[in-house]
């Protein structure tokens, strides 16, 4: 089992030349790195090819990577620079030093952890689905590093380059949209029950 620990002692292993810390840092990593990815293109491949530009470096750069104590957040921020520096450029884009909500960051609930035992479940599902949908794309990606990689505050808003002030502002109104939609839902569902 991995810990932040144990990542922080295979990042440091690596870091000396052990190429068997190298290979399980991106075997842990990749599965997490690429559903990320694709939060943001649907391109596969270039999601790939980021991750792999990622460890090729980090491989190169090996004698010089710094020590950190969270190896998950360096990861994630490496990539994220990566992956927005590979889809700008195919767009053509120049990348301006601060990165708007023009790009698209995908989010969907994980189904398999919701058990629906009825239509009201579904309709509040798909209602909860709606509403994440309608949040910006910084919110969406706020959302899912805070709640479903399970990030601190700090992390998330070192990975999307924000202020940590600026990410509990964007979070909290996010859920603030989201508990607004299921309010609305609850009044409706109440008012379908009742008649």
């Amino acid at each position: 089992m991995h810990t932040p620990l144990h990542d922080v002692e295979l990042w440091n292993k690596f870091r000396k030349g052990d190429k068997e810390a190298y290979a399980l840092l991106y075997k842990i990593y990749f599965r997490r790195l690429y559903n990320y990815g694709r939060k943001f293109t649907s391109d596969t491949e270039c999601v790939k090819d980021c991750i792999q530009d990622l460890f090729t470096k980090l491989w190169r750069n090996k004698s010089t990577v710094g020590e950190t104590s969270s190896v998950k957040n360096y990861l994630f921020c490496s990539f994220r620079r990566i992956l927005i520096d590979k889809i700008n450029h195919q767009k053509k884009d120049a990348l301006s030093e601060e990165i708007d909500d023009s790009y698209t960051f995908e989010i969907s609930l994980p189904y398999e952890s919701l058990l629906i035992n009825h239509q009201a479940e579904a309709e509040r599902k798909e209602e909860l689905a709606r509403a994440i949908q309608a949040l910006s794309s910084r919110q969406k990606e706020a959302i899912f590093l805070k709640f479903y990689e399970s990030n601190s505050y700090e992390e998330v808003a070192s990975i999307m380059t924000i202020s940590t002030k600026s990410l509990y502002k964007l979070v909290a109104k996010a859920i603030n949209t989201l508990r607004e939609s299921v309010k609305k839902t609850y009044f409706l569902l109440s008012l379908l029950l009742l008649i």
